[in-house]
């Protein structure tokens, strides 16, 4: 889905900031 891609490119450009996006999904 589209939102699993957000969630991957968030993940890789926020870094440890955003790993939680990558886990929530």
């Amino acid at each position: 889905m589209i939102i699993d891609r957000i969630a991957l490119i968030l993940t890789i450009i926020g870094g440890i900031n955003w790993g939680s996006i990558g886990l929530f999904k």
